[in-house]
């Protein structure tokens, strides 16, 4: 459905275009009609081959325009390859990437299928987290098993994949249509945090950031049930069974830009919904 949609947007422009300019031997990824950048142009050109591809078996592009065509390097033009276009053009216009088609596809793309060999990616995380205009990215990816068995990656600016949290069970929730896991802006600094339950009524949060470019994760991470927004300042729950049943008391969390840590503040309530 997605691809579909895409497909209509790309072909009305596409019939708007001049004539499209022939490529060069030496074009750049992406680049396809040789004019310094890959834009909305290039993936409805892109688009236009792909189904001329599909409805002939016949290419006008050459071995080396196919190659600049090809962006995942999956030995395929197709769709997908028009789809990355448009979100590194997309990327680069709102100022969340700098760089080039090539270096976003080995950033982005190529670490992105490398984790779709360990199994299915649940959430992709893609932003600044340190502040330092590259963009690192934090994964959960579902390695599947009778419990549904998740792992958690970081991604850094150079591409380079790491494990933070190695398969971990999460029986009772469905990451797949539940917002489980999540990136948080704050004081320039992104966070990203996921949940993890053995089930019952109480789960525990994890919380990471990045420093200068290295994954780090927080203190307090693991002691939280929930991270999220209020009032201008983060705040999570605890547990609390002091009176024979399960409360959720809520506090806020104070934030050191120095260490770049959450410690746990003032109580706000003594029971909140979770």
């Amino acid at each position: 459905m997605r691809f579909r949609k895409i497909t209509a947007v790309l072909l009305s422009i596409a019939l708007s275009l001049p004539a499209f300019t022939i490529l060069t031997a030496n074009a750049a990824l992406g680049d396809l009609n040789n004019d310094g950048t890959a834009n909305a142009s290039d993936a409805a050109a892109l688009l236009i081959e792909a189904a001329r591809l599909g409805s002939t078996g016949r290419s006008t592009f050459t071995a080396a325009q196919r190659t600049a065509a090809d962006i995942d390097s999956d030995g395929t033009v197709n769709a997908s390859d028009a789809a990355n276009i448009l979100v590194y053009a997309a990327s680069v216009g709102s100022g969340i990437f700098k760089g080039t088609m090539q270096n976003y596809a080995d950033r982005c793309i190529a670490p992105k299928k490398q984790l779709a060999t360990l199994g299915k990616i649940i959430y992709w995380e893609y932003h600044d987290y340190d502040g330092n205009h590259t963009n690192e990215a934090f994964a959960v990816v579902s390695l599947g098993g009778r419990d549904e068995y998740y792992s958690v990656y970081f991604i850094s600016d150079s591409g380079t994949t790491v494990c933070v949290d190695a398969a971990y069970p999460s029986t009772y929730y469905d990451y797949a249509s539940n917002d489980y896991a999540r990136f948080d802006a704050y004081q320039n600094k992104g966070f990203f945090s996921y949940d993890k339950t053995g089930g019952g009524s109480g789960y525990s949060t994890f919380l990471y950031s990045v420093r200068s470019g290295v994954p780090y994760e927080l203190d307090i991470s693991g002691e939280l049930q929930g991270f999220y927004l209020k009032n201008g300042y983060f705040c999570t729950t605890q547990n609390d069974f002091s009176k024979g049943y399960h409360q959720y008391p809520e506090y806020r969390l104070n934030y050191n830009a120095q260490t770049q840590q959450f410690t746990l503040g003032q109580k706000l309530s003594d029971n909140t919904a979770v």
